[in-house]
């Protein structure tokens, strides 16, 4: 064997040593985390964890809290891990999504975490100043409660989809001015029409920059999907004028109050 090709043999064995003390790694900090996959309170777990694009941990769904308030307050890191699984979180408590990702300062992205529909979203994504998109679509039912924290600050949120209901008061995304005109739709057409008397709270600026027309695809109640076009903001929130046909658009029994 040649020189090259001794080096070239040290090279790949170096690799492949190196690659598998790092899977080592990750499945033994994977299994203290969750406790072996059986841990379900993840209070402050990631707390000043820092995990970006290039170095992601893959949980493997091992990591399925059914507690997860708290869980990512305060991480450091631009994404959050692979492989985290909320879908069995105990939905009869008010306070399951308490600063979920509160205070992620550099958090860029939020993948779907099959988050079923909670009681409250209370600071679950507030003060992710440079947040720009929550993956999955953000669940709620007419009780379902957004506190005023809920994406307070939130100043580069462009993407987010609701899906179900909003029948109660002081939804607010008034910091995000840079919301895309599809999640703006999303937001209206989820907006509860039994309900009277609320108010939902968006930037001005999101508004004056949305680009028209836009399309969006809903679920009735069969199950059927359909499709609506608005060409427009009248058609959305009305044209303002007492007595006309569109007046308060298509909801309205709420008002939209542009800050």
């Amino acid at each position: 064997m040649s020189i090259a090709d001794k080096l070239t043999t040290i090279a790949e064995n170096t690799s492949k040593v190196y690659e598998a003390g790092k899977k080592d790694f990750e499945d033994s900090l994977v299994n203290y985390i969750t406790n072996n996959g059986s841990r379900t309170y993840y209070s402050q777990a990631f707390r000043t964890a820092a995990f970006y694009k290039d170095n992601l941990i893959d949980f493997k769904g091992r990591c399925t809290p059914t507690d997860p308030s708290y869980m990512f307050y305060n991480m450091k890191g631009t994404h959050v891990p692979l492989g985290v699984d909320l879908s069995n979180i105990n939905t009869d408590s008010a306070d399951i999504l308490n600063n979920l990702f509160a205070y992620c300062a550099e958090l860029l992205e939020i993948p779907d975490l099959n988050i079923p529909t909670p009681k409250k979203y209370s600071a679950t994504y507030g003060y992710c100043y440079k947040l720009h998109t929550i993956h999955g679509k953000i669940r709620t039912d007419e009780n379902t409660v957004f506190s005023a924290s809920a994406f307070r600050e939130d100043h580069a949120l462009q993407n987010m989809e609701i899906e179900g209901i909003i029948g109660q008061n002081n939804f607010n995304v008034q910091w995000s001015k840079k919301l895309s005109g599809a999640s703006i739709v999303s937001i209206i057409e989820a907006l509860s029409t039994t309900t009277s008397g609320l108010t939902v709270t968006l930037s001005q600026t999101a508004v004056d920059n949305m680009v028209f027309p836009i399309t969006s695809t809903r679920t009735d109640a069969e199950g059927n999907e359909y499709t609506t076009t608005y060409n427009s903001w009248i058609d959305l929130a009305g044209d303002g004028i007492e007595g006309s046909p569109n007046e308060k658009g298509i909801r309205p029994n709420w008002t939209i109050s542009l800050i």
